[in-house]
């Protein structure tokens, strides 16, 4: 379940690039920030349960310091790109600039939610 959860993180990160991109466009919808604010939403959940456990649905905590670390690389990543989404939730334009940067930032969360994943599949292994 962590390697679906974690694997599901790398998807919502080039789903909330799309939505963001979407913004303003001419293929906006009604729905468009609902969208964006739901997406967000899971993935901040989801990391948050990846991070520190969610027994009460079966999602525990990372189970050694190396993936804890990994997932502490994704928050900060994250966390670095979050005032962009957020200006855009609250109907605020960002500079061109800020387009191609909040791109590239959602890339690197993506990269590094990749390595996490591959190193939950490693503990995940059958060892010989």
């Amino acid at each position: 379940m962590l390697i679906d959860i974690s694997g599901r993180q790398r998807m919502l990160t080039q789903k909330i690039s799309k939505e963001t991109c979407i913004i303003g466009g001419r293929h906006q919808t009604d729905g468009t920030i609902a969208d964006l604010q739901g997406t967000v939403q899971i993935f901040e959940a989801s990391l948050e349960a990846l991070r520190f456990g969610m027994p009460s649905v079966g999602i525990l905590p990372p189970p050694n310091a190396e993936i804890s670390a990994g997932l502490n690389t994704v928050v900060t990543d994250w966390n670095t790109v979050k005032p962009m989404i957020s200006a855009m939730l609250a109907s605020e334009d960002l500079e061109t600039a800020a387009h191609a940067q909040k791109y590239q930032q959602l890339n690197v969360t993506m990269s590094d939610m990749n390595a996490v994943v591959g190193l939950y599949a490693d503990v995940a292994r059958p060892r010989s």
